[in-house]
């Protein structure tokens, strides 16, 4: 080989090798923008950010992020820094404004598409609520009205007729202040955005301009607004709203531009993080106004953002007054001055008294609380008076507890919490053994509120019950319409294992195994999977379809590989490579890396001791001399005597 065509060869070597142990290319810490801030349980609060590329980047790459946090000249730590996990998979809630205004009358496809578009696009863990326009009465003051509160139910969301009423009036400003309060007084901490689908300016709300921006500025989330308005009629206000909260603002009526808007948004939104953090306890007892800023860096470089955090004097009032009901003895004193009780901050600090108030079981400051807000007239009062009126009876267990759950429906049907409350309903009449009243209020909540995050769950019993009376279609039923109607729902995967469980219970091993395989790619997403595998794995066993059994246990190994239920299903592995595929070498290792492994459970190691010492003594006549030396009452001795007829 001449000396030429080696250099070449090894030239094309070097090259061919360094393709595949180049490290992989490193991912800068993307454009970082604050996004929102939430004080609620002050001085912990909640950072949300929005990073260009986050979603992008490898979770090993993010545990190298170093974070330096500022409010104004405090520095304040991270929480959670080193657990990149966390603040990617904060629970979020979007709430979405639907103008129903006859004004929108010939652009209700765009707002369909745009609505539909939100639907399919937002992260998982992300619970969406919608907000209409209506016709304030006499029981209900402000222009706006929750057709669905707090669903994952992407198929019956997007099944909402959301133009089945219109108003003459735009009350844009009543709903965006419903939604604002809703996410102030009844959404724990997590991500919070508001999305404003309308084409033009308020016409008619209670609600005041200076009221919204006082309570959109103090809460510092984020609200983003499409108009669908022709250029004469833009709303400046909501932009000006939009930009004050860091929020976007987005204005055509070209349905292609407006494609973009949606999928902009959505990024934004699908891009935040959060970050859990903590004020000095020493430096001041609400929220400073002050400049909020941080730095975000790595070995490849830094970014930084900074926003002015400003909170009114009521809302500051408002969380002073929240932090002192946390002491018993201030809670008489509080119900008896009216003082506190001002301003669009009034009706949450009589709430937050009924609450302490109850939780301490001083029940004349609960009435005084609860009175208060059924005189007051103003947005979710009533149902506030309502709520704390429900509370104090579970505190005091009221034997008519079911009739305080039944009066919240009958009065607000679309109370912010009736989904809630009516399966509060049904889990008392459930423990009262009174089978036919929960079956009847479980037709009220999934035929009334399909998309509730609660009818999986009233499902789940259904179906548990029907299979319970060896009712078996009936149950293959209710758990497929949760596969198919609640793919986001708590009760998934549930669902997918009770189903299994049902099919093997009754000896439908295939259709297990055909219903196992349509889904398997989803088990390393749920909390389930191992189960799952488990039963797949045991379905093609009971088939004797030994080796498909044997492989699927592999492909639970490489997927799941800290299930708790691997070693059940390696176990059963082992079994099928010593008896099944006469392969007991194989077996034997798979028991030998069982009882070796110190993190199992001792029940397991010792099974699996128990069948290699079993494959030991097998058709070995030194180890039958050995048996022979047992005592008569040792159990593999007494297994092998029985498994083999042996006397």
């Amino acid at each position: 080989m001449s000396v030429q065509r080696l250099k070449l060869q090894t030239i094309l070597w070097v090259f061919i090798f360094g393709i595949f142990i180049a490290p992989a290319q490193s991912v800068r810490i993307g454009k970082t923008q604050i996004s929102g801030v939430e004080t609620g349980n002050w001085p912990d609060f909640q950072v949300l950010l929005n990073i260009e590329n986050v979603k992008d980047t490898p979770i090993s790459a993010l545990k190298n992020w170093k974070f330096d946090l500022n409010w104004g000249a405090q520095t304040c730590s991270v929480l959670n820094a080193e657990n990149p996990e966390a603040w990617l998979n904060q629970p979020s809630q979007v709430i979405m404004i639907v103008d129903n205004s006859t004004s929108m009358s010939g652009k209700t496809g765009f707002v369909e598409q745009a609505y539909k578009i939100f639907i399919d696009g937002v992260r998982k863990h992300t619970e969406v609520s919608i907000i209409r326009f209506q016709k304030p009465d006499a029981t209900e003051a402000w222009g706006a009205e929750f057709i669905v509160q707090t669903s994952n139910s992407q198929y019956f969301m997007k099944d909402q007729n959301l133009f089945s009423s219109m108003t003459s009036r735009t009350f844009l400003y009543d709903a965006t202040y419903q939604a604002l309060s809703f996410i102030d007084n009844f959404i724990e901490n997590g991500q919070k955005s508001v999305v404003v689908l309308s084409d033009g300016l308020d016409v008619g709300s209670s609600v005041s301009y200076s009221q919204l921006v006082q309570r959109a500025t103090d809460m510092n989330i984020p609200l983003y607004f499409i108009d669908f308005s022709n250029r004469r009629d833009r709303n400046d206000k909501a932009k000006d709203l939009s930009s004050d909260t860091y929020g976007f603002y987005a204005a055509s009526s070209n349905p292609k531009e407006l494609t973009d808007i949606y999928f902009q948004i959505l990024t934004q939104i699908n891009n935040q993080v959060i970050i859990d953090a903590k004020y000095p306890v020493s430096g001041s007892a609400i929220p400073p106004n002050a400049e909020l800023s941080i730095n975000i860096s790595d070995e490849n470089g830094s970014v930084s953002a900074k926003r002015e955090i400003a909170i009114s004097a009521e809302r500051g009032e408002a969380l002073r007054f929240q932090n002192n009901l946390s002491e018993p003895q201030q809670i008489t004193a509080f119900a008896a001055n009216a003082a506190p009780y001002r301003g669009i901050y009034r009706d949450d600090n009589w709430f937050n008294l009924g609450v302490a108030a109850i939780r301490e079981g001083n029940w004349d400051a609960a009435e005084t609380a609860i009175n208060s807000l059924k005189n007051s007239g103003d947005v979710f009062a009533a149902e506030r008076a309502k709520l704390l009126n429900i509370e104090r009876a579970e505190a005091q267990e009221d034997p008519q507890l079911n009739t305080f759950y039944a009066d919240y429906y009958r009065d607000h049907r679309q109370g912010v919490f009736v989904d809630k409350l009516l399966w509060k309903l049904i889990l008392w009449h459930i423990d009262k053994k009174d089978d036919a009243a929960a079956d009847k209020w479980i037709t009220v909540l999934r035929s009334e509120y399909p998309w509730s995050k609660y009818c999986d769950d009233a499902m789940m019993y259904l179906a548990g019950k029907q299979r319970t009376e060896k009712n078996y279609a009936d149950a293959e039923k209710l758990y497929l319409d949760i596969k198919l109607f609640y793919d986001r729902s708590d009760q998934y995967g549930q669902s997918l294992l009770k189903l299994s469980d049902m099919y093997l219970e009754i000896g439908e091993y295939e259709t297990a195994e055909n219903f196992l395989l349509s889904v398997e790619n989803q088990f390393d997403e749920l909390a389930e999977g191992g189960a799952l595998y488990q039963n797949l794995a045991l379905s093609q066993y009971l088939q004797k379809k030994y080796l498909e059994a044997a492989r699927t246990v592999d492909r639970f190994s490489q997927r799941l590989p800290e299930s708790s239920e691997l070693a059940h299903s390696k176990m059963l592995q082992g079994s099928i490579y010593a008896t099944n595929l006469n392969q007991p070498d194989v077996g034997k290792d798979i028991f030998a890396g069982l009882f070796s492994d110190e993190s199992l459970d001792e029940t397991i190691r010792n099974e699996a001791k128990e069948k290699y010492d079993q494959l030991n003594f097998t058709g070995d006549i030194d180890a039958l001399g050995e048996l022979a030396m047992k005592q008569p009452e040792d159990p593999l001795l007494q297994k092998l005597m029985l498994e083999n007829g042996w006397t």
